[in-house]
């Protein structure tokens, strides 16, 4: 941009008026390219969660939230999007017919308890997943874990690679 201007004062009122209108559509192009790269984000972390939901509530609880005049964020209020995002799985700290049961990080990669009888037990309702039923009729599946799906990762990498396109697509709307 370039400001042409005379030492007038009516000449200088005109330059700073330019800037000051300058200023204005600059923090437009800033609010804009962080909304546009936050959605682009939603957009990465969904399809990644979509392609691997069992209940829906991780994938339901994702969202974008601006937090301020110019910041947003991506966020996900269910705490197994940690499952999602590192991977992992329960273990049983024993048998669940013993009625020994905890919860511990996940075995992939390596699979070293996911196959293990005595390992990777969790409680449920849903008997498509029951194997077993203890002496109190609860009835437990056996969880295999699960990869690291990284789809807050993978968005952060999809954000990073983008920006320059972002930012030139949004510079050209204003």
């Amino acid at each position: 941009m370039k400001i042409k201007m005379t030492l007038s004062p009516d000449s200088i009122d005109a330059a700073i008026k330019k800037l000051e209108d300058y200023q204005k559509k600059l923090e437009n192009v800033a609010v804009e390219i962080a909304k546009r790269l936050t959605d682009l984000g939603y957009s990465v972390a969904f399809d990644i969660m979509a392609g691997h939901i069992y209940s829906g509530e991780t994938i339901t609880s994702l969202q974008v939230e601006q937090v301020g005049e110019n910041k947003f964020v991506l966020k996900a209020g269910s705490p197994a999007l940690l499952f999602f995002e590192f991977g992992a799985g329960t273990r049983g700290s024993g048998h669940p017919l013993d009625g020994k049961f905890g919860m511990g990080p996940g075995t992939y990669p390596g699979q070293t308890h996911a196959f293990d009888p005595k390992g990777w037990w969790f409680p449920t309702d849903d008997a498509n997943l029951a194997i077993r039923t203890d002496k109190n009729g609860q009835m437990w599946a056996h969880s295999y874990g699960n990869p690291p799906y990284k789809p807050f990762y993978t968005a952060s990498q999809r954000m990073k690679a983008d920006l320059l396109k972002v930012a030139k697509e949004v510079m050209q709307d204003y």
